[in-house]
């Protein structure tokens, strides 16, 4: 995965919206590229949130956030 730029959108797919459901693929988009992951974050994703000079963009960020943090990504 290359996700180049300091400013990624990013955006889950989940089974639905309560807190027992789950993240099947998330989406990453920047001002040059975006596509779609139908799998769990990769470990270069893990690494890559860990980037404290990236901004992530969110369009419902405690959601999201919470479904990445349930595959255990945690967002700087």
């Amino acid at each position: 995965m290359l996700v180049t730029g300091s400013t990624v959108a990013v955006d889950t797919e989940t089974t639905g919206i309560e807190e027992t459901d789950r993240l099947f693929g998330y989406s990453l988009a920047n001002s040059h590229s975006s596509f779609f992951v139908r799998d769990k974050p990769s470990d270069a994703m893990k690494e890559l949130v860990k980037d404290p000079t990236r901004t992530w963009l969110f369009q419902n960020a405690l959601f999201d956030m919470r479904m990445f943090s349930y595959e255990g990504l945690e967002f700087q």
